[in-house]
């Protein structure tokens, strides 16, 4: 199903945004004075879901190499980009193109970010352990997805990491809905994550940000009181730091202790409303 939605919505999306690429493609062959479209190299890993990605350039091919040692942040190419390539970046328009790898199933609408081959390859060098779990996922290369919506780019690899594995584990039609309503959001708003124009207000601004995941410190839960389902995820953080929301009244128990321990040292069902008044 999922791919049957990829290939229709791509395909909508592509026709619908047509004079939108003409115009950007006319605006950058101007502004840039060479090809504004270019493909590289990209994948979950260097291994895992390697393909050509399509993407319309916001800088321009410069003469000597700008060395870069972080994957995830990368100011110092902003001086580089021009007023109307620095919009492109901060919109996502300058993602537009991936809709032709997303229609061709190179990647989908929602999944992990794939990396370019230079990161990946600084990635597994400096983070063997991060790096050994992406190439577990299975998920699709998406063109959007929760770390390129929510996650924290000076958190570096582990949030990007948390992230995908906190998709792959909850991963579902209405995720990936909400995920591309958000996307829409970050495109109207210009609020897209980017490796050069990421800032501290985009940073406060996505702790503050949910959709059953806050992106910053904390994970939050959502119980669905009337259909009893939980959208949460096993995946533990570093710190532990957790921060789960029940509905008022909703009744729960402490299973921490285990079943062989003496009955009385069972803990006792406690209503939320009043934690004071054992049941």
């Amino acid at each position: 199903m999922k791919r049957i939605a990829d290939i229709f919505l791509s395909g909508v999306f592509i026709i619908i945004s047509l004079p939108v690429q003409l115009l950007i493609f006319t605006i950058l062959y101007f502004d840039l004075k060479e090809f504004p479209i270019f493909i590289q190299p990209r994948g979950l890993t260097l291994e895992k879901s390697r393909f050509r990605l399509i993407k319309f350039k916001t800088i321009k091919t410069l003469p000597t190499k700008v060395s870069e040692h972080n994957a995830f942040l990368k100011p110092r190419l902003s001086k580089y980009i021009s007023g109307f390539c620095k919009f492109l970046r901060i919109t996502g328009l300058d993602e537009i193109p991936q809709l032709y790898n997303v229609f061709s199933g190179k990647m989908s609408l929602v999944g992990p970010r794939p990396l370019m081959l230079a990161d990946l390859k600084l990635i597994k060098k400096d983070f063997p352990a991060e790096y050994a779990e992406r190439n577990s996922l299975k998920s699709k290369p998406g063109l959007t997805g929760l770390w390129q919506l929510f996650g924290n780019r000076e958190e570096g690899i582990s949030n990007l990491v948390e992230l995908d594995k906190l998709y792959e584990i909850n991963k579902s039609f209405l995720l990936d809905v909400r995920l591309l309503g958000f996307t829409f959001a970050a495109i109207i708003f210009r609020k897209n994550s980017d490796a050069i124009f990421f800032n501290e207000e985009r940073k406060a601004e996505l702790a503050r940000k949910r959709i059953a995941v806050i992106a910053d410190t904390t994970i939050k839960v959502k119980v669905n009181r009337d259909k009893d389902l939980y959208f949460l995820s096993r995946l533990k953080r570093k710190n532990d730091s957790y921060s789960i929301e029940i509905p008022e009244g909703y009744w729960t128990k402490d299973t921490t202790i285990s079943s062989s321990e003496k009955k009385e040292n069972f803990p006792k069902i406690v209503d939320i409303k009043d934690k004071s008044k054992p049941a």
